[in-house]
């Protein structure tokens, strides 16, 4: 089993260093970096992914110290006259039931280190991720905010004819020029939020500052990463491994108390003969010792006791950290559902409306029987329908970074570029 995880394990190293070397190669390049290598770039630079699977490797190969507790002992003796000299070996080994119930504990803590390391993992993942879908969401937004200013540019200069050929009045002229000054203003204050996240990203996938890989803003996570990702989040793994660990720890708490077993083996060696039990030169002594304290029984209950308690109470704790992990992938299952239905209707329905009131107003109002403010009211819905669209694909993404593959996918209408 150890040696199939540990082969599955140096495939997937492979994989992270080719995706790594993708990474670098993508961020010199004109192609767009994916989410999904985003965060496998992020799994192959992570010091403490590496460190937490040495754990686990290091836990897996441990369990044979049980049988063996404690580290056999080199004996010799030699009488004062040096007419017996004796060497050998002693050893203590735990009561078979202690052992047994031991290993059944190490097996639960081996568990819940591939927990850690799995709980770890997605932790990186969902930061990785995270940074990616902010920088993503911050580079739509500003293509989307240079997309506004080139409309009202347009419309700007069509309403500056209209006022030179006294059409318009001066102050939709007016009107327009400090619309065109506030959009700009955004867009600086964009640009700035879109340089902190992306700088964020690109030091947490270990690449120089001076790279800027090019973003794409997908409608969902890739299938494959979700799935490698696995069906809860950090918080439900470590629950479940903490729940297992308590209940092989009450099964321990009954038989940690038990004595252990002594043995000792001696090689002798008589100078003297008459020294000798049996008249040899050369003997074998063997010795088998079982200390059992008079009131153990007694004296060691409580100790047991407290220890079952204990192990209900972090059994307990752990069902709660569970059902609170459960109920927050809940949420976010709920949240996907509701941000991908509510997108569906933005690009079936509300941006095709957004986009014939912009063009009706537009042609109204050159016709004069709308005014400048019916445009602009127009041109506001439309661009908060492409903003719209922007933030529900990041919404989207988040909550299935929460719930995985618990969240209900569904086909969606492909994105719309006006």
């Amino acid at each position: 089993m150890v040696l199939q995880e540990t082969f599955s394990y140096a495939c997937k190293k492979i994989l992270a260093g080719a995706a790594l070397a993708a990474l670098m190669l993508m961020t010199a390049g004109a192609r767009a970096l994916t989410l999904e290598e985003a965060v496998r770039g992020a799994w192959a630079v992570s010091p403490q992914l590496e460190a937490q699977r040495e754990q686990w490797r290091l836990s897996s190969l441990d369990r044979w110290r049980r049988f063996v507790p404690n580290e056999p002992q080199l004996l010799f003796t030699s009488a004062d006259d040096r007419t017996n000299v004796a060497w050998g070996f002693a050893e203590t080994f735990a009561f078979p039931g202690k052992s047994l119930a031991f290993t059944a504990l190490d097996r639960a803590r081996e568990e819940a280190q591939r927990s850690e390391w799995l709980a770890k993992r997605y932790e990186v993942a969902r930061t990785a991720a995270q940074d990616y879908i902010d920088s993503a969401v911050a580079a739509a937004a500003v293509e989307l905010q240079k997309k506004n200013i080139a409309d009202l540019e347009a419309l700007a200069q069509t309403l500056r004819a209209r006022y030179e050929a006294g059409q318009a009045t001066q102050a939709e002229d007016i009107s327009a020029e400090l619309q065109l000054r506030q959009v700009r203003a955004d867009l600086a204050a964009m640009s700035d939020r879109l340089i902190t996240a992306s700088r964020r990203l690109i030091r947490l996938l270990g690449l120089p500052d001076t790279n800027r890989p090019v973003l794409e803003l997908s409608d969902d996570i890739p299938p494959t990463l979700a799935s490698e990702l696995g069906g809860g989040g950090a918080d439900l793994l470590r629950a479940e491994a903490a729940a297992v660990v308590a209940r092989a720890g009450r099964g321990v708490s009954s038989w940690s108390q038990l004595p252990d077993i002594s043995i000792n083996a001696l090689r002798n060696h008589y100078s003297y003969l008459p020294g000798s039990p049996n008249g040899q030169e050369r003997t074998w002594t063997y010795g088998a010792s079982m200390s059992i304290p008079l009131l153990f029984p007694i004296w060691e209950r409580p100790e047991a006791g407290r220890a079952r308690s204990q192990a209900v109470i972090d059994g307990a704790a752990a069902r709660l950290s569970a059902l609170a992990a459960d109920s927050d992938i809940d949420d976010a299952a709920r949240e996907y559902a509701r941000s991908r239905s509510r997108l569906t209707d933005v690009r079936q329905k509300d941006l095709p409306l957004a986009e014939a009131l912009m063009e009706s107003t537009l042609s109204s109002y050159k016709t004069g029987k709308l005014g400048f403010a019916e445009v602009v009211l127009a041109r506001k819905t439309l661009s908060d329908m492409r903003a719209q669209d922007i933030q529900l694909r990041g919404s989207i993404l988040s909550a299935r970074l929460r719930c995985l593959n618990r969240c209900a996918t569904s086909s969606m209408p492909s994105e719309q570029n006006p």
